[in-house]
């Protein structure tokens, strides 16, 4: 081969090797924006979905501790009729709910009445 000959190869397959590798690219450089796109998509539908799961787990927790203290405040509606408060009354309501390490009743002056646990 003379060198005009093989000039005129090595750009002909230099042209064919451009046009064949950008479409390649083309399509390569698409294909990770779509994946990157439903990746994202994915993602975010996980945080979503451990987001809600928290929340009802929160919300569940927050209405275990209303029912809890719920005893406490309405102990005015349980024991007003009852005259006679005393220990044996205290420690029935502490024994009502087993989460009751202790439990005191304080005066307006701060000294303690009763207390159970």
């Amino acid at each position: 081969m003379n060198c005009k000959q093989r000039g005129l190869f090595v750009k002909a397959l230099l042209a064919l090797t451009v046009v064949s590798i950008v479409p390649a690219l083309l399509i390569g450089w698409h294909m990770l924006r779509v994946d990157s796109h439903i990746l994202e998509d994915e993602i975010l539908d996980k945080q979503r979905t451990v987001a809600n799961r928290v929340a009802l787990a929160v919300a569940e927790e927050v209405s275990r501790e209303i029912q809890f203290f719920s005893v406490f405040t309405s102990l005015h509606g349980d024991f007003e009729t009852h005259p006679d408060f005393d220990q044996e009354d205290f420690d029935y309501l502490r024994s009502q709910n087993p989460r009751v390490d202790y439990v005191a009743l304080v005066n307006a002056q701060g000294k303690i009445l009763f207390s159970s646990g």
